[in-house]
């Protein structure tokens, strides 16, 4: 894969696979995005536009593939599991329990 150069604040290149249908883009901190699903004419929509930033946010960021998907999940998960905890003991306590 190529990289394209792009003329956005944030975004400073990008690169297609079409036959996987996926996208990375380099950002202006160095990071790279991972996109999938990302068909053709939307990649040639993002270089030839002349607002690539509105085009990307709006069109190619919602298929961004999580690279936090461990610590963030297991976060979420003990907060539900501790809401229900408290929940459950503040039932209890008033014998409310079902």
């Amino acid at each position: 894969m190529q990289w394209v150069s792009l003329n956005a604040k944030h975004l400073k290149a990008a690169s297609y696979d079409a036959e996987r249908q996926e996208l990375l883009i380099r950002t202006s901190n160095g990071s790279i995005r991972n996109h999938r699903g990302i068909l053709p004419h939307m990649f040639e929509n993002l270089v030839t536009s002349n607002d690539q930033q509105f085009y990307y946010r709006i069109y190619i960021a919602p298929s961004l593939v999580s690279d936090r998907q461990g610590a963030a999940s297991i976060a979420g998960y003990l907060l539900k599991i501790g809401m229900l905890g408290a929940g459950a003991l503040l039932l209890s306590a008033h014998g409310f329990l079902l």
